[in-house]
């Protein structure tokens, strides 16, 4: 906002219909500098899953289920490793349908829908790797003719506040309270950026209209700190 107002009044001021840019007057706003973002390692992660895959105990009325437990309703630990392994945005994954899925060339398209549109509003495609696939594969043969990859208990699409709250209950159990989807994408940035991925490459996987979203808010000084440049010439 501070940007455009300052390019409208140095417009005026060359015109002549101002004499000085007010905005100079205004204290600039902070940089963010570049820093590595907290993410999961492989312990919590670890933690994590075997939370969510946990058994929920069946407590009835007067607890007369004690002692009893069910499978979760919310497929949760699918979830974590869907956007651990490909980076998708928690929208992007709960309106993600079948059709978007090409398991015979190993990619999920993320699109445009009238339920859902995509923050940058550009379609894109990501690559699925073993453990995405095996996943998927899974769920599309348990799942019948849903539409949704990830739907709720009725075959519908998964409510984002149910999806929000079953995480927090997983996270503060695993010792984690401090995730959420958001750290769960940024942890696969992050590793691919460890990994050598080019933040162009990530920018695209990732859905960011600029590079400088991901480098700042995502990469951070991965690649300056820990990315090892390959062999050339041997």
């Amino acid at each position: 906002h501070l940007g455009a107002l300052s390019t409208f009044f140095n417009f005026a001021q060359r015109k002549r219909a101002i004499r000085v840019n007010p905005l100079r007057l205004v204290p600039k706003m902070p940089v963010v500098r570049n820093r590595i973002p907290r993410t999961l390692n492989g312990a919590q992660i670890e933690s994590l899953l075997k939370e969510a895959e946990r058994k929920v105990p069946y407590l009835g009325r007067g607890k007369k289920g004690m002692g009893n437990s069910r499978a979760r309703i919310t497929p949760l630990a699918d979830m974590i490793r869907f956007i651990l392994n490909t980076g998708a945005r928690l929208g992007e994954m709960l309106y993600l349908e079948w059709d978007d899925v090409d398991l015979a060339h190993e990619m999920i398209h993320f699109k445009n829908k009238p339920e859902h549109t995509l923050k940058d509003r550009e379609d894109r495609k990501v690559g699925a790797n073993p453990v995405v696939l095996e996943l998927l594969r899974r769920r599309r043969l348990s799942g019948g003719l849903k539409r949704w990859v990830f739907p709720n208990a009725l075959g519908g699409i998964l409510g984002r506040e149910n999806a929000l709250r079953e995480l927090k209950i997983v996270t503060d159990r695993a010792g984690v309270a401090w995730a959420n989807f958001q750290v769960l994408r940024r942890t696969f940035l992050t590793t691919c950026a460890i990994a050598g991925v080019p933040s162009f490459v990530l920018k695209s996987m990732a859905g960011h209209a600029s590079v400088k979203t991901t480098e700042t808010y995502y990469v951070g000084a991965v690649g300056s700190s820990q990315w090892k440049p390959p062999v050339v010439g041997a």
